[in-house]
C-alpha cells in the first residue's frame, strides 16, 4: 500500500467547495461503464464527504472500483459568471463513528 501524499489545493478552491452544496459524482464498473449522480456534500478542506445507502449503484461501484471523478459548479445565464471545479480521487467508506459524528 502506498503512502498518500498531502493534497495541495489553493485556498480559493477550498472556499468555493465550502460555498456550494451539491456535486455530481461519477463512478464506473470494474469494466469501465460510467455512472453519474448528484449528491449533497460537506467538505473539510479538500476532503469531500457525502452519504449514500450501501445498496445504491454508486456504492456498489465504489466498492468494486474506488476511483471517482466529480464536478461542483455554479450555473449562470451569463457565461462569464459560470464557476466550477472538477477532480478525481479515491473514494472510501467512512466507518468510524467518531469521524461520522465530526463530519455531521
Amino acid at each position: 500500500m502506498s503512502e498518500q501524499q498531502p493534497i495541495e489545493v489553493p485556498q480559493k478552491v477550498i472556499d468555493y467547495l465550502a460555498s456550494e452544496k451539491t456535486m455530481t459524482l461519477a463512478t464506473a464498473t470494474p469494466g469501465g461503464v460510467p455512472y453519474a449522480t448528484t449528491y449533497l456534500y460537506v467538505n473539510d478542506g479538500p476532503t469531500i464527504y457525502f452519504w449514500s445507502r450501501a445498496s445504491t449503484t454508486t456504492s456498489r461501484h465504489i466498492e468494486q472500483n474506488p476511483m471517482v471523478a466529480f464536478t461542483i459548479d455554479t450555473y449562470s445565464d451569463d457565461l462569464r459568471h459560470v464557476r466550477g471545479v472538477q477532480g478525481t480521487g479515491e473514494c472510501s467508506v467512512l466507518l468510524s463513528g467518531r469521524e461520522i459524528a465530526r463530519v455531521a
